[in-house]
C-alpha cells in the first residue's frame, strides 16, 4: 500500500507542476500580447504627435524669426525675444522625445516579433518605455 500511495503523491505533484507552468505559460502569453497591444498603439500614436509637432515646430520658428526682426529694428525686447527663442527649444525637445519614445516602441515591437527579445533586452526596454511614459 505504501508504494501505490507514494506513486499517488508523485502523480499529484506532477501534475500540480504541469498547472503551474501552464499558468505561466499563459500569463507570460497574455503579458506579450498586452506588450504588443500597447507597443503598436503607441508607435501610431507617436506617429501622429510628431507630425502635429512638426507643424508646431514651423510656427515657432516663424514666431522666432519675427520677433528678432522686430528686435532688430527696436520693436521687441531682449526678454521678448529669449521668451520666444525657450518656446522653439521646449517644442524641439518635445518633438525630439515623441520621437525617441515611438522609435523605442518600434523597436521593442521589431525584437518581440522577430523573436529576438532576451530576457535582459525585456527588462532594458520596459524600464526605458516607462521612463519616457512618466516625461
Amino acid at each position: 500500500m505504501g508504494t501505490g500511495l507514494s506513486t499517488f503523491s508523485g502523480i499529484s505533484s506532477v501534475m500540480s507542476t504541469i498547472q503551474s507552468a501552464q499558468q505561466v505559460s499563459s500569463f507570460n502569453k497574455k503579458s506579450i500580447t498586452e506588450q504588443i497591444t500597447q507597443d503598436y498603439l503607441t508607435v501610431q500614436m507617436m506617429q501622429t504627435r510628431v507630425q502635429a509637432i512638426q507643424g508646431v515646430l514651423v510656427s515657432a520658428q516663424d514666431i522666432v524669426n519675427s520677433v528678432e526682426r522686430q528686435f532688430n529694428s527696436g520693436r521687441k525686447s531682449w526678454l521678448e525675444l529669449m521668451n520666444a527663442a525657450r518656446e522653439m527649444a521646449q517644442t524641439q525637445a518635445q518633438y525630439f522625445d515623441t520621437q525617441i519614445a515611438g522609435t523605442l516602441s518600434s523597436w521593442r515591437l521589431y525584437f518581440i516579433v522577430n523573436g529576438q527579445v532576451t530576457e535582459i533586452q525585456a527588462k532594458y526596454f520596459s524600464t526605458k518605455n516607462k521612463y519616457l511614459q512618466d516625461t
